[in-house]
């Protein structure tokens, strides 16, 4: 039990640090581009956005599998 509990805590560490990477990502692709109208953001912005929401899918599943 003191195991799995020690696995969590490093679990959530590591997912806050993946969180807050991915932050400061997506914080730079939005600062860079600018919305058409009613907030709409333009379609690079979105393939960006796309892309790093896919690489940190891909980070997120790599940490669940390592601490399975």
């Amino acid at each position: 039990m003191k195991d799995m509990n020690e696995k969590n805590i490093k679990l959530e560490e590591e997912f806050k640090k993946l969180k807050f990477e991915m932050w400061k990502e997506a914080k730079k692709i939005l600062e860079t581009e600018y919305p058409r109208r009613d907030g709409q953001l333009d379609g690079e912005c979105t393939v960006q956005m796309a892309k790093l929401q896919k690489k940190y899918n891909i980070k997120i599943n790599e940490l669940r599998e390592k601490y399975k």
